[in-house]
């Protein structure tokens, strides 16, 4: 099937030239709104430490060691 072929048509406004100043064109983007971005903003959490929270409870090695080799599988996974 051979390409379509589309025909655009272009107006040139009388007081719109190639010569006009950088100035002007800076100008007229200042006056133009910025367009925010469709993705939701994300606040940032922190981890906030509550005096009054019990401390963590020191985990054995064993626990230690199997946490670490699943981080390691889905390090190599690239999950």
């Amino acid at each position: 099937m051979p390409p379509k072929k589309v025909q655009i048509q272009v107006e040139e406004k009388e007081d719109d030239t190639e010569e006009s100043s950088s100035e002007e064109e800076e100008e007229e983007e200042d006056k133009l709104p910025r367009r925010e971005s469709m993705r939701p903003k994300r606040k940032r959490t922190r981890d906030v430490i509550n005096e009054d929270d019990p401390e963590p409870e020191p985990e054995d090695e064993e626990t230690r060691k199997a946490r670490e080799k699943e981080r390691r599988r889905r390090m190599r996974r690239g999950e």
